[in-house]
């Protein structure tokens, strides 16, 4: 059977997410040049859950993500 892990960001982090690439979007798009994506970098950390930040020079935490194996 396969397996897939499913990544899931609480309505909070999607929140933050959203507002962070969108700032880097538009910072993007403000200088005429093509967005080129982002990174996202998910910490799992056993009992304590697992959380999603940026991935890049200033990390940011976008707060707690739910990981699955379904």
């Amino acid at each position: 059977m396969t397996k897939k892990l499913q990544i899931t960001l609480d309505e909070e982090a999607t929140k933050k997410y959203l507002e962070w690439v969108t700032a880097q979007n538009q910072a993007h798009a403000d200088e005429d040049l093509e967005w080129c994506g982002c990174s996202i970098r998910i910490e799992l950390g056993g009992p304590y859950g697992a959380a999603a930040y940026s991935f890049g020079t200033e990390p940011l935490e976008f707060g707690e993500a739910d990981v699955e194996l379904i």
